[in-house]
This record gives C-alpha cells, structure tokens and sequence, in this order.
C-alpha cells in the first residue's frame, strides 16, 4: 500500500510539470496505482474492524449498514442541496478542503440519522418499500416492544430441533441417537 501511495503521489506531481511525455507516464503510473492503493485502504479499514468489532463506531457502522439504501438515497439528496441549482449551488464554488468538509458532514449526518431511525424500525424507510414490493404484502416496520432491537431481525430466531445451543460445548453435543428427532431405521431381516 506504500508502494502504490508513493507510486501515486509522484505521478500526480509529474501530472503538474508541463512536459508532455512526462506527463503521459505520470498518467499511466496514476492509473496503474489507483486500484492497488484502493484495495489497501480497504483492506486496512477491514483490518481496524475486525480488531474492534464490539466497539460503538462498528456498532454504528452497522446499523446504518443494514439501511444502506436509504443511506445512499439521502446523501444524494443532501448533497443535491448543496452544490445544485435547486439548493445553494455551491457546483465549482468551494475548494477540495470545503469539499472534504461538507462530504464528511454529510456522512456524519446521514450515520446520525439512520442509527436514531433504526432504534424505533427494522429497516430503512427504502429497505421497507422494497421488501414490501417484492413480497407483494406490507412488512411491520415498527419495533413493537422495547426489548426488540433493530439487530435482532438479522439474526434467525429460532434453530432446528437437535441443533446444539450456541452456549454448549463441544462435548455435550447431543449426539445423533439422542436428538428428539432421531428415529430408529426401520431394517428388513
């Protein structure tokens, strides 16, 4: 990741001189740098989620996850409303550092607003439509008692007979002759 962030970062200063050639190869290292780079940030944020993964920002990150058709629907519209016509307009207006600001005010907002939307639904608003629409019935949206969670509805409530609890170890396994289910097979003599 290093490598291609180094890789990119001269490309994009041959990118600035004003000789041609170099900054054709500049171009072509950019390119040729940019998915590498990608996969290592990914990978390093993965990375960073998994050594925390109880912690209250993956908690967040996940919830607003499981509503991540809305999430996209309302960056789209609060964006919208900053740089196009119909909002302030502020398209070719502000500079990469005020770009930054508003993007990571807006995904701040957008987390805020889905995590204080899951605490009383199950789905996103979109999330509901679309499963309704495709069920062709309309799902419960609310959560109906204040000992439900939003997290609860990812998980299956219920396991088959037989099947060993999650709080058993592996020595009391109920073994295949034991299982409530188990019957004998019948053989012909």
């Amino acid at each position: 990741m290093l490598c291609s962030a180094t890789i990119s970062a001269i490309a994009m200063l041959g990118t600035m001189s004003g000789s041609a050639g170099v900054s054709a190869v500049s171009f072509a290292a950019l390119a040729a740098s940019a998915p590498a780079l990608s996969f290592g940030l990914v990978g390093l944020g993965l990375t960073i989620l998994q050594r925390h993964t109880g912690s209250r920002i993956v908690l967040w990150l996940s919830k607003a996850g499981g509503s991540s058709l809305s999430g996209y629907i309302l960056h789209s519209i609060l964006l919208g409303a900053v740089f196009y016509g119909w909002g302030l307009g502020k398209y070719g207006a502000l500079g990469p550092a005020a770009v930054l600001a508003v993007a990571v005010a807006t995904f701040l907002t957008v987390l805020v607003l889905l995590n204080l939307w899951r605490r009383f639904f199950r789905y996103g608003p979109d999330e509901w439509l679309l499963r309704s629409f495709v069920d062709l019935q309309w799902k419960p949206i609310r959560i109906d008692s204040g000992r439900e969670r939003a997290s609860d509805f990812s998980r299956p409530t219920s396991r088959p007979s037989g099947a060993p609890s999650a709080r058993r170890g592996p020595r009391n396994l109920p073994g295949p002759r034991t299982s409530p289910s188990y019957r004998a097979p019948i053989r012909p003599r």
